[in-house]
């Protein structure tokens, strides 16, 4: 009797699953592939360095023309633009200290004009020779920036803070009060009968003596004005009907950003005894003037107490930190996180560089220990500590304030979160990956965490935890991938990237991609740039499909695979032998596709060497993909073809688990389905032996 065969459609395909039995359409392992829109897995790209170590202007030879940026790590990238992207900026920092820009809108005409040093605004660079930024070995969460305007603005927790214009760079904020100003009186000036100060009422009750107190802001050239200063000495004067008097008042010189010194004064403080009046009065002061420039040593003050402006509220001004970590903007309102703190500092609206002292959130309790991620969503500001998720809700007008999400779901890394299009806020914690999804509102959508890890608990268990904070991500449009580079085992360096398919809510990983910071251009190109840790292949590097390698100093290969879940027969234990496996692919010509199997979990596989076929047809052979010659041969689009393997596990014993690994002999390979025939069915019946002897006494 015939055993029936039977056919197990594997379609389509889908992305890694760890769990023991996962479904047929998911794989154990996808490798340096990424997902296509047709239903299907395609080889991923490699990347080259961009910058300082390879120069297409060179006919892409290697070059050491651009050492000065390229001394060690590359420990910061980040991207802005200016004039609805009609400019397009990139700064990375060294590991040497340095500061340097890339203008991706500007022509270059030669390779040592592709990056610049930053400069601050009284010229000096922020170079290797100065090392005006710090570096930071041990694991961090590294320079964060958040770009307002056309401006962006960079904080490491170190350092200054920086604002970067295009032009040069200059700290963000203001760090301390200015000094105090000291007035002095002129003296009589008779010609200025109805101005000056001390102008007496013609019911002569005014005091006999007048006096005066002052206060100074300093504005740099974005309009933000610093915290005042200390009350001035007391200038008094006499007071009289024909005397008029005046002020000189000494203003200090504020730093190099500092372009304009605005000057507020009290009014007379004096009683009709020619003594102080209440402490409240004296300290409170009125705009007087604006002196437009950072080197006039004083002016004269004849302004009348009538003439005076708006009063000046120390409450709504304030410093910005020098131990600023992490910054984000929401509602049009700056957000800053210092050093090892729980606490949230706030701007006031349209002034991110101005922080009021009374605009502080206490966010969760004490020991949920400090901040370590904050992140701006459409309608809330997200606050991570390690173990706990808080949202800032709220705006400038009415107030922020902090409610409580969740106390067990927490962020491990600040550089871990990015926002997937139409999804939800990614999130690396300290056990695995979560998305944040819903409004973060009250319109009825739940607001909840989904566990993104069931699928990868093999690889999240292989985390370095305690390295953790140097844990980048980025979302990659061009692909719809999110990437998270992350260190494993004992490594503190990232060495493995993990990438989620957003598309499809699969994942998949490759390796050799020497992470320390990365980023992708906000325009219409789309790029993923990463800085690297690796001596071996210095500089800032492009993901690209177009390269089969991964750098250019010591390349590795770009390596596809995908292997196949366990296929389970289940009730067909007892006679199943599998024939041939039918695989649905895209032709690239001869470059081989590459079949391997491994029967019922074993260690090894069954080949010594996989089995290969050309991805072209036996009827229809195309030229090699890449040859083709214009005008000479056609290479056509790209077209499914289906490729037959044959198989046979008879010597392996009962066959009850089956899985397939598929590999290029090349870069190239696209898988879109996999079919696998088998034979199975009941037992066979065989005839009874006969007892008829031959003449001879033989059994036949």
């Amino acid at each position: 009797m015939s055993i029936p065969s039977h056919r197990l459609d594997i379609y389509p395909l889908r992305g890694m699953d760890n769990r023991y039995y996962s479904k047929d359409s998911f794989a154990k392992r996808v490798r340096d592939m990424t997902w296509d829109d047709r239903e299907g897995w395609k080889s991923s790209g490699g990347y080259r360095p961009i910058g300082d170590d390879y120069a297409p202007q060179n006919g892409g030879a290697i070059t050491d023309a651009f050492t000065a940026a390229s001394v060690g790590e590359i420990t910061s990238l980040h991207f802005f633009s200016q004039h609805n992207g009609a400019f397009a900026w990139m700064l990375w920092e060294t590991q040497a200290g340095e500061l340097v820009y890339f203008n991706g809108s500007a022509a270059h005409p030669t390779p040592s004009t592709l990056w610049t040093v930053v400069r601050a605004s009284d010229g000096s660079a922020y170079d290797n020779s100065t090392a005006r930024r710090s570096f930071i070995k041990s694991p961090n969460a590294g320079t964060q920036s958040q770009a307002w305007g056309d401006h962006i603005y960079l904080a490491n927790g170190y350092d200054e803070p920086l604002c970067f214009s295009g032009r040069y760079a200059e700290r963000a904020g203001w760090g301390s009060t200015p000094p105090a100003p000291r007035p002095t009186l002129i003296g009589t000036m008779t010609s200025l009968a109805q101005l000056g100060l001390g102008r007496k009422s013609a019911s002569g009750d005014d005091p006999i003596v007048c006096g005066y107190t002052y206060r100074i802001t300093f504005i740099n050239e974005r309009g933000q004005e610093s915290p005042g200063s200390a009350v001035s000495n007391i200038v008094t004067m006499p007071n009289s009907l024909e005397a008029r008097n005046g002020a000189w008042v000494e203003l200090p010189i504020g730093p190099a950003e500092c372009v304009a010194r605005r000057v507020y004064r009290s009014q007379n403080i004096m009683n009709s005894d020619g003594e102080p009046l209440t402490r409240g009065l004296g300290d409170t002061h009125y705009f007087l003037t604006e002196i437009q420039d950072n080197e006039s040593r004083g002016f004269e003050d004849y302004t009348i107490d009538a003439q005076l402006g708006s009063v000046f509220d120390p409450l709504l001004f304030g410093e910005w930190p020098t131990n600023v970590r992490l910054i984000a903007s929401f509602k049009n309102t700056m957000f800053i996180v210092g050093r090892a703190s729980s606490q949230l500092l706030y701007s006031r609206a349209g002034r991110p560089e101005m922080f009021p002292v009374d605009n502080v959130i206490d966010v969760g309790d004490g020991d949920g220990g400090p901040i370590t991620g904050i992140y701006s969503t459409s309608n809330a500001l997200v606050v991570f500590k390690q173990q706990g998720c808080y949202l800032i809700k709220g705006d400038a007008g009415t107030g922020f304030y902090a409610q409580t999400f969740s106390r067990t779901v927490g962020c491990a890394s600040a550089s871990s979160l990015v926002s997937l299009p139409g999804l939800g806020l990614f999130v690396q914690a300290l056990d695995g990956i979560y998305l944040l999804e819903g409004a973060l509102e009250n319109t009825g959508t739940p607001t909840r965490f989904i566990d993104l890890t069931p699928q990868i608990k093999d690889l999240v268990e292989e985390w370095n935890r305690p390295a953790l904070i140097n844990s980048r991500a980025e979302i990659y449009h061009r692909d719809k991938e999110v990437w998270l580079a992350y260190p494993m085992l004992g490594s503190q360096d990232n060495n493995r990237v993990l990438v989620y398919h957003y598309a499809v809510g699969s994942w998949s990983y490759r390796d050799n991609f020497p992470i320390k910071c990365m980023v992708a251009s906000r325009d219409h190109r789309g790029y993923l740039f990463f800085g690297s840790h690796s001596a071996d292949n210095k500089g800032v590097h492009v993901y690209t499909r177009g390269s089969d390698k991964k750098g250019v100093r010591t390349p590795s290969d770009v390596e596809p695979l995908y292997e196949t879940a366990d296929l389970d027969f289940g009730q067909i234990y007892d006679n199943v032998r599998p024939l041939r496996v039918i695989v649905r692919c895209i032709g690239y010509g001869d470059n081989d596709l590459q079949l391997n199997y491994r029967i019922n979990r074993r260690y090894g596989y069954i080949r010594d060497t996989d089995q290969g076929r050309a991805q072209q047809l036996d009827n229809d052979p195309l030229p090699v993909y890449g040859t083709a010659v214009w005008g000479e041969s056609v290479w056509a689009t790209l077209r499914p073809i289906v490729l037959r393997y044959d198989i046979s596990t008879g010597h392996t014993g009962p066959t009850n688990e089956i899985s397939f690994r598929f590999t290029p002999e090349v870069h190239n390979m696209q898988l879109s389905g996999v079919a696998v025939e088998v034979k199975s069915g009941g037992t066979m019946k065989v005839k009874a032996i006969s007892s008829t002897h031959g003449k001879h006494g033989s059994r036949r």
